[in-house]
């Protein structure tokens, strides 16, 4: 099980996904694939797609000591070393995302499966608006409630590594909400 300690030190690296998917996505809109040479396409789609599968886990996964699942429980059981929202009182729950993308997102990207044998060049096509915009929005609202907890004081360790973040996340909250705007409807960068 992760301690609070180590839940608190994973915040640096729970920023960096945030920040990265947002930036990727970002530039995505920014370039439009069919604007890239192939291979960089390849790179800007992966690494969007790692970056937004890393967050859905963070976001759906409960903690192992919690009830046994139900059929209407579709979330997954963290590991004893994963770092999950639930470790810094966050709900864990399904997020709006297709199970076809994250099949897909497993299948054809994170790991070698016959999968990317049957895919045709219509059907290797991501349709990042369908995804990407809900999960930067629950960053969002993490992100929120992190600056909120930071204001009312949570542990001495939270705090220290909040103020470590708050600078990072305001910057990153800036970029998707723009002016405005909010993730579910991208701010035209």
């Amino acid at each position: 099980m992760v301690t609070e300690t180590q839940s608190v030190h994973a915040l640096d690296h729970v920023c960096y996904e945030i920040g990265r998917l947002a930036e990727l996505y970002v530039r995505y809109l920014n370039t439009g694939a069919k604007t890239t040479a192939a291979v960089r396409d390849n790179d800007l789609v992966e690494l969007i797609v790692i970056h937004a599968r890393c967050l859905l886990d963070f976001f759906q996964t409960k903690k192992l000591d919690q009830s046994h699942k139900t059929k209407a429980d579709k979330l997954k059981r963290a590991q004893n070393t994963d770092i999950i929202a639930e470790n810094f009182h966050w709900l864990a729950k399904k997020l709006d995302v297709a199970a076809e993308t994250v099949e897909r997102m497993n299948k054809e990207v994170a790991h070698l499966t016959q999968f990317r044998c049957t895919q045709t060049e219509i059907t290797k096509q991501w349709l990042f608006k369908d995804f990407v915009p809900v999960i930067l929005k629950e960053c969002e609202n993490f992100i929120a409630y992190v600056e909120k907890n930071h204001r009312s004081g949570m542990s001495n360790l939270w705090l220290n590594s909040a103020k470590r973040n708050l600078a990072t996340w305001q910057m990153i909250k800036t970029e998707f909400v723009g002016s405005g705007t909010t993730a579910i409807d991208p701010p035209r960068w």
